[in-house]
């Protein structure tokens, strides 16, 4: 009995611990508290922009990175939803009073994404 809850107190330490580590590793776009930043993007911290307004806040970010197209807009479609971002056409989203419109570009060997979130009223 004793070493069932020894091996109990084990795993549940084994599993705060690495939940902690797996979190402390996933990195965040700046400006958006809670919207990851893929693998293998980078976030340019010259070229985006935060500031509040009466009506919200506005925040742009451009990351860059190489990876494929198809593979970011499939990482961003399928995280979303789970961040509770309801999806209101193409890669343009709305929570909280908030829109997040996403951009893809390739002007070059590297994905260009651009992020931007407005107040959003129905």
């Amino acid at each position: 009995m004793r070493n069932k809850i020894l091996r109990s107190i084990f795993l549940f330490s084994f599993f705060i611990l690495f939940a902690s580590w797996a979190r402390a590793a996933e990195k965040f776009i700046f400006g958006f508290e809670d919207l990851p930043l893929m693998p293998g993007l980078e976030q340019l911290s010259d070229k985006g922009f935060m500031f509040e307004t009466p009506y919200g806040r506005i925040v742009e970010a451009i990351v860059i990175g190489k990876v494929a197209k198809k593979s970011a807009e499939t990482f961003y479609s399928n995280t979303l939803p789970q961040l509770g971002w309801l999806k209101m056409g193409e890669f343009i989203y709305h929570r909280e009073g908030e829109k997040l419109v996403i951009e893809f570009l390739e002007p070059n060997s590297k994905l260009n994404i651009n992020f931007l979130i407005e107040p959003f009223s129905r």
